[in-house]
């Protein structure tokens, strides 16, 4: 879902769930997270309506101090 070295989306996220994603963890317990920036909301629509997996690659990707990436990040690299 996220690179490690870099701010960027590797797949972007779904916005089916009121623009935001629920969460599952290794100890078992999952978190719902509503999107708070608008690029990753504005990048999970665009994919979602090109509808191929070409669209991950988007520039829009790339998106430095974006809030939701960096908290993805954490939990999934720590």
């Amino acid at each position: 879902m996220v690179y490690w070295s870099q701010p960027q989306w590797w797949n972007t996220t779904p916005i089916r769930h009121g623009y935001g994603n629920v969460f599952s963890f290794a100890d078992g317990h999952a978190e719902y997270w509503k999107w708070k920036d608008q690029r990753t909301i504005d990048l999970a629509i665009k994919c979602y309506e090109a509808n191929t997996p070409e669209a991950w690659s988007y520039p829009e990707s790339y998106q430095e101090d974006n809030p939701d990436l960096i908290r993805v990040t954490r939990a999934v690299w720590g």
